[in-house]
């Protein structure tokens, strides 16, 4: 066995292993408002110009 290893969840996984390519943390879906607008601000429509 590995010492040098650990499992982690796929969430997990994909935030470490972007972390450590350098790379941005993938964007969370929070959902869709009534009118089915998405609700998370990380979404390109809620940033603003």
């Amino acid at each position: 066995m590995d010492s040098n290893t650990r499992n982690l969840c796929d969430d997990c996984h994909d935030e470490v292993t972007a972390e450590q390519f350098g790379h941005a943390a993938p964007i969370k879906a929070v959902g869709v408002g009534r009118d089915g607008r998405p609700t998370s601000a990380d979404h390109p429509w809620n940033r603003g110009a």
